[in-house]
């Protein structure tokens, strides 16, 4: 009977062993594909696919993935993920709740944006990802190597792609705000520090600019 209790607890060790030490998965083992789809009317659709063809298993805690794409509000995501834009076209996807990906498995991502996508430059462009250990500590930074932009579909027959019209723009830009000027920096590119004093600055003649080896154009263009 202790002979079989100690072969029971020695599989559970080596089980749990061989869960914590689940190898990252390289750029290749897990395919991405995105594809855009073209509409007649705004609620524009595109799908993210993952293939897992690796021995690691993607939870809701141990992955996220990071791309460039110019901005658009994303108005819902299915399959238990959520897409943020971090700055200026630096996106996140992130698992919520009940995500899971194992091994030999795919799933198909549903996204729904304000905007359509319509030719390729729309697509994310280089993807990676982060993964994570369970406390949330990031183990290794991967590139997709794995990843492909599926061709558009055209409109269906009968049917024509969305185009802007002034109308359109105009509902568009109901939804602007006026950015308070406190929180534009008062020179681009912004310096590491700088103070204020309220009061008009005037150059008898152009300030020095200093500048490390290396920036000699930047400093040329300033």
């Amino acid at each position: 009977m202790n002979r079989t209790y100690a072969l029971v607890f020695l599989s559970l060790i080596g089980m749990l062993l061989t869960h914590c030490t689940q190898p990252i998965p390289t750029g290749d083992q897990i395919k991405v594909t995105w594809k855009g789809f073209i509409g007649e009317t705004p609620g524009y659709t595109a799908r993210f696919t993952f293939e897992n063809n690796s021995n690691f298993t993607l939870n809701d805690k141990n992955w996220a993935l990071f791309y460039s794409q110019f901005p658009r509000n994303i108005k819902s995501c299915s399959g238990n993920v959520a897409i943020s834009r971090i700055s200026g076209d630096w996106h996140q996807l992130t698992p919520t709740e009940g995500f899971s990906l194992k091994p030999g498995q795919s799933i198909e991502l549903q996204i729904e944006a304000n905007r359509p996508w319509i030719k390729e430059s729309d697509a994310p462009l280089g993807p990676y990802f982060v993964f994570y250990d369970q406390s949330g500590v990031e183990k290794a930074v991967v590139a997709c190597t794995a990843y492909t932009i599926e061709p558009f579909d055209q409109p269906a027959e009968g049917e024509s792609a969305f185009v802007p019209t002034a109308a359109s723009r105009y509902q568009d830009n109901l939804s602007l705000k006026d950015v308070d000027i406190s929180s534009i920096p008062p020179v681009i590119p912004t310096p590491v520090s700088f103070k204020t004093s309220g009061k008009p600055v005037t150059f008898d003649s152009a300030p020095e600019i200093l500048f490390q080896k290396g920036l000699e154009f930047e400093a040329g263009y300033l």
